[in-house]
């Protein structure tokens, strides 16, 4: 069965389109799920599938170096499908997830990757960092750094997620 989803986006119609009818009552409700109740979880499910963070991923940087330190996505966080954290130049870092994924399923699906929204913090022991998340393309996002003078300036860590 094809159900695109996670990392894609979803809508009703992926699960049948909210048109179930119990064909009898649930009898055993530890083995059975009501028409209506799976309903109201799909259309939840496919609501979700737009604003969910995807992928995130937490740096420290320390002499120009940054170190992956933790990452997750929805498809997982074995190294395979970390991402690659990059140091550009003073105050600007590059994040870039493979541009395709497995999902979690028993058989599994590819799915292109597509950031769509980003959120991300940065701390810089010395001085306040303001970070400033661009999309450079469909799986790279590009960080700069600056301090409250506007002076581009590493961060001693940040976390990036996106959706």
């Amino acid at each position: 069965m094809t159900t695109p989803l996670l990392p894609d986006t979803a809508g009703a119609s992926t699960f049948g389109g909210n048109e179930f009818v119990d064909e009898d009552a649930v009898v055993d409700a530890e083995t059975e799920v009501s028409a209506t109740y799976f309903n109201r979880m799909t259309s939840q499910l496919a609501a979700m599938s737009y604003t969910q963070p995807r992928a995130w991923c937490y740096v420290t940087v320390a002499a120009n170096v940054p170190t992956l330190v933790a990452h997750g996505a929805v498809w997982g966080d074995a190294p395979a499908v970390a991402p690659v954290v990059a140091w550009v130049s003073a105050g600007i870092f590059t994040v870039t997830w493979p541009t395709a994924v497995d999902d979690l399923q028993a058989t599994a699906e590819s799915h292109s990757t597509n950031i769509r929204a980003v959120t991300g913090q940065s701390v810089n022991a010395a001085a306040a960092s303001v970070p400033r998340w661009a999309i450079t393309s469909a799986n790279v996002l590009t960080g700069t750094f600056h301090n409250l003078s506007a002076a581009a300036t590493d961060p001693t860590s940040f976390s990036v997620a996106w959706t």
